[in-house]
């Protein structure tokens, strides 16, 4: 995950910490090796139920987490989903720049 200054080529540990945040409290959190955000909104989410039991009914998070199967996974535990998809801004700025174009 993180690279190696020395020149070695090799990719040394790295850890990535997820908090969830509910009324400005930490409600739940997670330590995993995973590169991507993407990979931990499952394990997180799983862990918020283990504490809660039951499932937040507003995930809200950046476009880091979203993904197809993250959405799928919303749906498939009743979660509305509050998440950009990864390619939300170029696509909402393409969508804009044509609007301008066939306005004028």
């Amino acid at each position: 995950m993180k690279k190696d200054y020395m020149g070695n080529d090799q990719l040394l540990p790295g850890y990535n910490i997820q908090l969830g945040v509910c009324d400005e409290y930490i409600a739940v959190f997670d330590v995993k090796q995973y590169a991507s955000d993407m990979e931990c909104f499952k394990p997180l989410i799983e862990k918020f139920n283990q504490i809660y039991e039951k499932y937040p009914e507003y995930p809200v998070a950046d476009a880091g987490y979203g993904s197809f199967n993250n959405y799928l996974y919303c749906e498939e535990h009743g979660m509305k989903k509050y998440m950009k998809f990864t390619m939300y801004e170029k696509e909402s700025k393409d969508k804009n720049i044509e609007m301008i174009h066939t306005e004028q």
